[in-house]
């Protein structure tokens, strides 16, 4: 039979260990405070500031998720003494965030993940905030600073993560929402928000959506995507920089965490590939197959002068039906070619597409006339069509 001072001495011990267990349990989950970033990510985290539309246009597993969901992560704890490379803008008090990507499902699996850590048993639910340090890996978001849990009442994915509480450095709070921009939930339309991280690329209207939510706040939009979609209404509109306005590339070249043989071994991946330019280099996807990786520069026609000499050609694609009902598109593309001068090689001269002509279910008199005339001329520029086109 053990002793009292034996019995009290091995309680001691148990105690002891648990309580070890659990402060490492804690340093485990600082995991967004151990987060190294390259100064590209640094860059990005440093463009937030009232009014800021921000985007990261990247290359697929370079990091550019992570990278949002980290900054988003800071601003939620407001912990911004302890990272020295943040210059940004600080929040303060109570903050509203959102979180979203296009389905509810990837909400879950890639920002919910970052944040709160991924799961060890998918789809439990947890009553009090401390338990998910057993429940849960490490996030961004330490266990201890989440004040509050809210899960979905009709979950689309087990144990669905709706809204979350975190208790910022100030004393405020940030409110997280999570959500799917392909169906904005009804309970997010009309709220004013000060934080709006979206990863991957909505439509137009969509992104201008949640970004006139930040209108009233002086908030920010967060957005990080890879251009699969190629030269969208959204990607151009973002590439035109302006004070609350501002795109970054991340291609390969910026990921400094590779090492020179997983960047090799990546550049022969895609040696030839035609999605080289968005997974590889944060290129927008070219729409052709002859020109895969293509760069548009857009002019005012003013700042050109088209002159007589400059040789032209029309291409032309023809629908193998005609009229009310057809389903084929005609389309044409004027381009003159800048003459070699003394002043410009013959290696440098510009190729200009200078007008456009795209139509479906009209006539062929319709098509011919939209093609002939001034400033057409179609009766006079030689033209290039398919070998089908009769």
């Amino acid at each position: 039979m053990l002793s009292a001072s034996t019995e009290h001495d091995a309680d001691r011990e148990i105690r002891r260990a648990l309580y070890m267990a659990q402060r490492r349990l804690e340093a485990q989950d600082r995991l967004l405070y151990r987060f190294i970033p390259n100064e590209r990510q640094i860059e990005f985290m440093n463009l937030c500031s009232p009014h800021m539309e921000m985007a990261l246009c990247g290359m697929n597993q370079g990091g550019k998720t992570y990278d949002g969901d980290a900054v988003t992560a800071m601003h939620s704890l407001g912990d911004y003494d302890d990272f020295p490379y943040y210059t940004g803008h600080r929040w303060e008090g109570n903050i509203s965030v959102w979180c979203g990507n296009e389905s509810i499902e990837q909400t879950q699996a890639v920002i919910v993940k970052d944040l709160l850590g991924e799961e060890r048993e998918p789809g439990v639910k947890v009553r009090n905030p401390a338990d998910l340090i057993h429940t849960r890996y490490p996030g961004f978001i330490p266990k201890n600073r989440i004040r509050h849990i809210e899960y979905a009442k009709h979950p689309s994915v087990p144990g669905q993560v709706d809204q979350i509480w975190v208790n910022r450095k100030d004393g405020g709070t940030a409110k997280i929402d999570f959500f799917s921009f392909a169906k904005l939930p009804k309970r997010l339309q009309s709220r004013p928000v000060d934080i709006i991280r979206i990863d991957e690329e909505p439509p137009f209207n969509v992104f201008d959506e949640l970004s006139a939510r930040t209108n009233r706040t002086g908030g920010v939009v967060i957005l990080t995507y890879c251009p699969l979609q190629g030269y969208t209404q959204l990607y151009n509109y973002l590439q035109v920089d302006t004070p609350q306005r501002r795109q970054l590339r991340y291609g390969i070249d910026h990921c400094s965490h590779f090492t020179d043989e997983e960047r090799t071994i990546l550049e022969r991946k895609y040696e030839g590939h035609p999605m080289r330019g968005p997974r590889l280099l944060g290129l927008p996807a070219g729409e052709g197959l002859c020109f895969p990786e293509y760069r548009r520069c857009l002019v005012d026609p003013a700042h050109i002068r088209i002159s007589d000499e400059w040789p032209r050609i029309i291409g032309y694609d023809l629908p193998h039906s005609y009229g009310v009902g057809s389903t084929g598109t005609f389309a044409a593309v004027w381009l003159a070619l800048e003459p070699a001068t003394d002043q410009v090689k013959l290696d440098d001269r510009r190729i200009v597409v200078y007008a456009a002509y795209k139509a479906s279910g009209l006539s062929r008199a319709d098509y011919i006339s939209a093609c002939r005339g001034p400033g057409r001329w179609g009766e006079k520029i030689p033209g290039a069509f398919p070998h089908d086109a009769y």
